[in-house]
């Protein structure tokens, strides 16, 4: 019997996508591709113990962890990416939800474009 911990089991399931994901990118471009870095994408009530043990997973796995994101955040960034094209100079208040399977999370998001 082998007995693997949680990283371990996360690294193994995250190596094959990340393989996946390589053979994808390599036969759309035609180039040899390589995923060497990620950034993990978190509910917010995830605690430091449970990042931690989900960046030694992509370690293990053989990936940089470049940031860890709440979900929130995540969303905010996409939409304040997608504002600030063309954006004139304004304020703006967005509330962001994040609806899980059996929560409900709620962030106020200010974007100031310049």
């Amino acid at each position: 019997v082998v007995l693997y911990s949680m990283e371990e089991v996360v690294s193994l399931i995250v190596r094959n996508i990340r393989m996946l994901a390589q053979r994808q990118l390599t036969d759309a471009t035609g180039k040899d591709a390589k995923i060497t870095g990620c950034v993990l994408v978190v509910p917010a009530h995830t605690t430091l113990p449970q990042r931690a043990a989900l960046g030694q997973a992509m370690h293990l796995a053989g990936l940089n962890v470049k940031g860890i994101l709440h979900r929130t955040t995540a969303a905010a960034l996409q939409f304040g990416l997608q504002q600030r094209a063309g954006a004139k100079k304004h304020k703006r208040h967005i509330m962001m939800l994040d609806v899980g399977a059996m929560s409900v999370e709620v962030s106020i998001v200010s974007f100031l474009f310049h």
